[in-house]
């Protein structure tokens, strides 16, 4: 036989406002962390990397493309993948360098 838990009111109301702001604190986070790897338009790529915005959109049109999505005008980059492939554009002038030397 199952048993029946009696509470009140107030607690019931307790119980589903303390679930809700505990889910709300979960999503901020989650947003938060999501958000924070990403950068928007020309702007953050160039902060990014430390660039002028020209350059920048030289990044954007070759090496950084995987790492770009862009719909219309909104520009969204991956940070992480777009340092990954930073790198290994650097390290690739740089052998090409040493070959020509």
């Amino acid at each position: 036989m199952e048993q029946a838990i009696i509470i009140s009111a107030a607690d019931l109301q307790a119980i589903v406002k303390n679930a809700v702001n505990e889910a709300l604190e979960q999503h901020e986070q989650r947003k938060t962390a999501e958000s924070s790897e990403k950068v928007f338009g020309l702007r953050g790529i160039a902060n990014l990397f430390g660039c002028s915005i020209v350059t920048a959109l030289k990044y954007k049109k070759t090496f950084l493309a995987p790492a770009v999505r862009q719909i219309g005008r909104k520009i969204v980059t991956d940070t992480a993948k777009a340092k990954q492939l930073f790198a290994q554009h650097a390290e690739k002038e740089t052998r090409e360098l040493r070959s020509i030397v």
